[in-house]
């Protein structure tokens, strides 16, 4: 019972985004374990350069901030009390709603046997048409939204809406 239910195939590896990782910070470059036990050593070694890479290879669209991460970790705090791009400015709705294309963004399937599904295309237009319903009934940056509502694709929008406000 040593052995592993599943594990990847060395191709597998060698196309992970955790290898094309490795590779981008000049650590490891391949899919040996080293190269993972080295990204550990590096993320615990220097935190403020990692999670600024994590942030670039990810992509995250917004302003870093100038700290990455809070002096805590190096003061051997525990990891929950310790903030992560604290000056950080990202608007969220703006990072989940990148893509806009005919690809699934929503797949719903509700107890009562409904599905719908939706499209990327179609929850930027969702969202859009409450961002400004939104907007029109004076909600602005800064306000806070409370909303009860069903765990159906609209809820998602409605989020989106009122985190893409700011």
């Amino acid at each position: 019972m040593n052995e592993p239910l599943w594990a990847p195939s060395t191709e597998a590896i060698a196309n992970s985004q955790l290898v094309d990782f490795c590779r981008e910070v000049g650590i490891g470059g391949g899919p040996e374990l080293s190269g993972y036990a080295d990204l550990h050593e590096w993320s615990v070694t220097q935190p403020g350069k990692f999670w600024q890479a994590v942030w670039q290879q990810c992509g995250v669209i917004g302003d870093m901030g100038e700290q990455a991460y809070s002096a805590d970790v190096e003061s051997g705090a525990s990891l929950t009390s310790t903030r992560f791009f604290a000056d950080a400015q990202l608007n969220f709705a703006e990072n989940l709603l990148r893509r806009n294309d005919d690809t699934l963004a929503v797949m719903f399937r509700g107890e009562s046997g409904v599905v719908r599904d939706l499209t990327w295309n179609d929850l930027h237009q969702l969202v859009s048409q409450l961002q400004q319903a939104m907007v029109a009934s004076g909600v602005r940056s800064g306000d806070r939204v409370a909303a009860w509502l069903p765990n159906v694709p609209e809820t998602i929008a409605v989020m989106l809406a009122a985190a893409s406000i700011g």
